[in-house]
């Protein structure tokens, strides 16, 4: 540089010396002065930019990919690193298009399905999201924030198949949140009707739980011990449930549907009344309309005073769809809706 001042190529190799040392200021200065000095070499512009992102100075970075650009208008690679530069400063918009070019000039850009699959999920387009984030990972781009996402979306979407295996890859592979996943992975299980998967799982939550436990795993995994007549199980969890948390209508509302099979409706009436007035719900409301249905036909004067038309039809007016049927054929004043 001494001996040639022009000498581009020498302040462009020094650059990657200080850059690598790392002394970014020195690395700048030397990488503007091969940009004075010639402008048509881009690789000065986008190792000048890649320091600018590590120092949070996003804007001249957008400039030196967007002088990359002009130059080379078909390169994929410049449009990526200025979305990214884009997403950086909440230039969502920008940071799209320029994700869409980079796919159009390279399908295979696996980073941009990954990037733009992000981006559309934070605009709220998750189905458009989960569409690139899949395509990410048929390209070999995947991580644990791709099956997180993927694995809530088709939990939401009601594909349980799907989203029992994003929950598996979380848990087996990268040993992600691996309580909760459990937890999710086995509500998949109930919801395809694969009890004792569900119950395996919900067992491994139980026993992750520590010194603090919550409720849901022990009520979760009593409704999976009814649908395969372990009524023992069931009650057992829906007791612990009620232990550990006495305010749970929840468990209070499940523990009624056992007592109820078994013939306790004394006792699954005191569980509906406490469930009821914690938190009411349509399926409460019908079933002890039905237990004291069944009540006042064993023991009319003692039940007199309850009503079972008053529960049916406040089931049936929150949309409980079996409550409406029986309202219509037990209460002469219930016309429906």
């Amino acid at each position: 540089i001494e001996k040639k001042s022009d000498y581009y190529q020498a302040f462009y190799c020094r650059g990657l010396l200080y850059k690598k040392k790392p002394d970014d200021k020195a690395a700048i200065d030397d990488f503007t002065s091969a940009i004075k000095i010639k402008p048509s070499q881009l690789q000065s512009f986008l190792q000048r930019a890649e320091i600018y992102m590590k120092q949070g100075k996003y804007k001249p970075a957008i400039s030196d990919y967007s002088y990359c650009i002009i130059q080379r208008p078909d390169t994929a690679q410049y449009f990526f690193l200025r979305s990214i530069a884009f997403i950086k400063v909440n230039k969502a918009d920008s940071a799209l298009i320029d994700l869409n070019k980079t796919i159009t000039l390279k399908p295979s850009s696996g980073n941009a399905y990954y990037y733009r699959g992000l981006l559309l999920d934070s605009l709220g387009k998750t189905a458009e999201a989960i569409k690139d984030l899949s395509q990410a990972i048929a390209l070999n781009i995947s991580d644990q924030k791709i099956y997180t996402k993927r694995a809530a979306y088709y939990f939401k979407e009601g594909k349980f198949e799907l989203a029992k295996a994003d929950y598996s890859t979380l848990i087996n592979k990268y040993k992600a949140d691996t309580k909760n996943n459990i937890l999710n992975r086995a509500l998949c299980f109930v919801s395809l009707a694969l009890y004792d998967s569900a119950i395996t799982d919900f067992g491994k939550v139980i026993s992750m739980q520590g010194q603090e436990p919550y409720e849901k795993p022990y009520i979760y995994r009593g409704y999976a011990y009814t649908k395969i007549k372990k009524t023992a199980g069931a009650l057992s969890d829906y007791n612990k449930a009620i232990s550990i948390n006495p305010e749970s209508a929840m468990a209070y509302e499940k523990r009624a549907y056992i007592y109820y099979d078994m013939n306790k409706s004394e006792s699954a009436l005191e569980d509906l009344n406490k469930s009821i007035k914690l938190k009411p719900s349509a399926d409460a409301y019908f079933l002890r309309g039905a237990v004291i249905d069944g009540l006042k036909k064993t023991d009319k004067e003692k039940y007199k005073k309850l009503d079972p038309c008053d529960d049916l039809i406040k089931a049936a007016d929150m949309g409980h769809k079996e409550a409406r049927e029986k309202a219509l054929i037990i209460c002469p004043d219930y016309i429906g809706q």
